[in-house]
C-alpha cells in the first residue's frame, strides 16, 4: 500500500511540473509571437514619424493643359507629408478623375521624392448632344469641363444623347468619321475654329463654315482628296465671282455647287476637275 501511495505522490509532483513548465512555454510563445507582430508595427509607426521620409520635391510631368500645381492639387499631397503615409493607387484615381486627364503614373522615389506623369486628353471638336456640350478627344471618347462649349474648336451636330449612352454603332462611326475629317483639314491647313459639322446617318457629314456660309456636303469617307476638290471649287467660284450657297461632293473627282440666281431659285451645277487641275465653266 505504501509503495502505492509513493508512487501516486511522484505522479502528482510530476503532473505538477509538466503544468508548471507547459504554462511558461505558452507564455514565452505568446510573447514571442507579441513581438514578432509589435515590432514591424513599432518600426512602421517610427517610419511614418521619421523626418528624413517628410516630401521635399514633387515632380509632375506631361503637363499641357494643366499645370503642374492643379495636378498636386487633385493629386492630394504636399510638401513636409510623410512620402509613405499616400496610397499611391488613391492618388492616381483622383488625379484621373480631373477630365483633361487620360492615363497618370504615380512613384515614390525615396527618401523624399514623388514623380507624377500625367497623359492629357487632346481635345479635337466639341459635341452638341441634346443641348450639353461636350468634348470628343482624339481616341473618340466624350468627356465632360466646364470650359466646354467656349472652347475654340469645330462643333459636331447631328447626334443625340441616346446615340452615344445606348450605344448606336452607326453614330460611333459618324464620330470617328469626323475625327478623321478634322485631321484632313489640319493636313491641307483648311481652317477648323469656326466649323460645324452636322452628322448624318444617312448622308454622311456637312461642313458648315460660319464666315463663309456655305455648306459643303462630304459623304462619308476620302476626305483628304475631297477637300482638295473642294479648294479647288471655292478658288474657281471665287474667280468667277460666284457665291454659292452649297457644294455637294459626292467623289473625290466630281461635285456639284447650288448657285442661287435672282427670280429663279437655285441651280445645281456639276463641276468637274480637268487633267490640268482647273474646273469646268459653271
Amino acid at each position: 500500500m505504501k509503495f502505492f501511495k509513493r508512487n501516486r505522490i511522484i505522479k502528482r509532483k510530476k503532473n505538477k511540473v509538466s503544468t508548471t513548465v507547459l504554462f511558461w512555454q505558452r507564455t514565452k510563445n505568446a510573447l514571442c509571437a507579441a513581438v514578432l507582430v509589435l515590432a514591424p508595427l513599432a518600426v512602421w509607426y517610427g517610419l511614418l514619424q521619421s523626418p528624413c521620409l517628410a516630401i521635399s520635391t514633387i515632380q509632375v510631368t506631361g503637363c499641357n493643359r494643366l499645370t503642374a500645381s492643379e495636378v498636386v492639387r487633385w493629386a492630394g499631397i504636399r510638401e513636409g507629408q510623410n512620402i509613405l503615409a499616400f496610397d499611391i493607387h488613391e492618388t492616381t484615381e483622383r488625379i484621373e478623375s480631373n477630365p483633361w486627364v487620360y492615363r497618370a503614373l504615380v512613384k515614390r522615389t525615396l527618401p523624399d521624392t514623388v514623380c507624377i506623369s500625367v497623359q492629357e486628353r487632346q481635345a479635337r471638336a466639341r459635341v452638341n448632344l441634346d443641348g450639353h456640350i461636350y468634348l470628343l478627344d482624339s481616341s473618340g471618347e466624350l468627356f465632360s469641363t466646364d470650359t466646354a462649349a467656349t472652347e475654340r474648336l469645330p462643333l459636331l451636330q447631328g447626334i443625340t444623347d441616346a446615340d452615344i449612352t445606348s450605344p448606336d454603332p452607326a453614330a460611333c462611326r459618324l464620330l470617328q468619321a469626323a475625327l478623321q475629317l478634322i485631321a484632313s483639314c489640319h493636313a491641307g491647313q483648311y481652317p477648323t475654329t469656326d466649323l460645324t459639322i452636322t452628322l448624318d446617318k444617312v448622308f454622311g457629314l456637312t461642313l458648315q463654315d460660319s464666315t463663309a456660309g456655305i455648306q459643303v456636303a462630304l459623304g462619308f469617307d476620302d476626305f483628304e482628296r475631297k477637300l482638295t476638290l473642294l479648294r479647288m471649287v471655292q478658288d474657281d467660284l471665287s474667280h468667277k465671282g460666284i457665291s454659292a450657297s452649297a457644294i455637294h461632293i459626292t467623289t473625290s473627282q466630281q461635285a456639284f455647287v447650288s448657285v442661287p440666281h435672282e427670280g429663279r431659285g437655285i441651280k445645281k451645277h456639276m463641276v468637274n476637275p480637268l487633267p490640268q487641275g482647273g474646273q469646268e465653266a459653271l
